[in-house]
């Protein structure tokens, strides 16, 4: 998975977002349906998850209302298609 925090600069430890791309869906059983990116996603108590078109889950949480974290996944930019080769090789 790949992650991402943002922070307040007022308050650098606490983080005010965190941002997941990943390939595991993450449990939708209580999840209500609405709409992010142009398609449906999931409000998640505290989350909201939307399935990207590549197939990994996208997750955007934090203590900030629905619409702020809804805004913060709809303004990603993604790229569509990642170079991953680098994982698993030494760096100098």
């Amino acid at each position: 998975s790949t992650e991402l925090t943002a922070a307040d600069p007022a308050r650098p430890s606490e983080p005010a977002v965190r941002v997941t791309a990943r390939a595991v869906s993450p449990v939708l059983a209580a999840a209500e349906p609405i709409t992010v990116r142009g398609g449906q996603g999931f409000d998640i108590s505290g989350a909201i998850a939307v399935r990207l078109p590549s197939g990994r889950w996208l997750t955007v949480s934090g203590p900030r209302p629905e619409s702020e974290l809804i805004a913060v996944a709809n303004g990603l930019q993604l790229d569509p298609a990642p170079d991953y080769r680098w994982l698993g090789r030494a760096t100098s």
